[in-house]
């Protein structure tokens, strides 16, 4: 499990993060997920497939919620 998350525009321990419990997100489990995956060729590189294609589907999730 993660060490560390982002809340709020910011990067706090796991034990840090706290939620308001009248929040959208705890209320009604709101909330937008887009998933990316990575692999590394052989000479190391990282690579992305669809990044931009990714990018989109999240901000246009994000938009609509």
């Amino acid at each position: 499990m993660a060490e560390f998350v982002w809340l709020d525009k910011a990067i706090v321990s796991r034990d840090a993060a706290s939620i308001h419990p009248m929040s959208p997100s705890a209320q009604f489990g709101l909330s937008v997920f887009e998933g990316v995956r990575g692999y590394r060729d052989v000479s190391g590189n990282l690579n992305v497939f669809r990044l931009d294609d990714h990018l989109i589907r999240l901000r246009q999730s994000c938009e609509a919620i």
